[in-house]
């Protein structure tokens, strides 16, 4: 088992009481992952989704893709 696999087991389980067995085998991952979110944040720390983006790297994203497009031209 990866470590980030057995970190997320090991904070579900202590937070719920929910065994191994049922954390990864039956409990939707998209669940626990807000599970987890929630344990880190209540620990204090801090935390942001994956998927989350802010506006300043939406800007350089768009940069980037306007540069890449620059490329073809000649």
């Amino acid at each position: 088992m990866p470590v980030w696999e057995a970190q997320y087991v090991l904070v579900i389980a202590s937070k719920t009481g929910w065994t191994e067995r049922f954390i990864r085998h039956e409990l939707p991952l998209s669940r626990g992952y807000a599970y987890y979110h929630a344990a880190r944040v209540l620990e204090g720390e801090r935390c942001r989704w994956p998927g989350v983006k802010s506006a300043a790297s939406k800007w350089v994203d768009s940069v980037k893709q306007w540069a890449r497009s620059l490329r073809g031209r000649k």
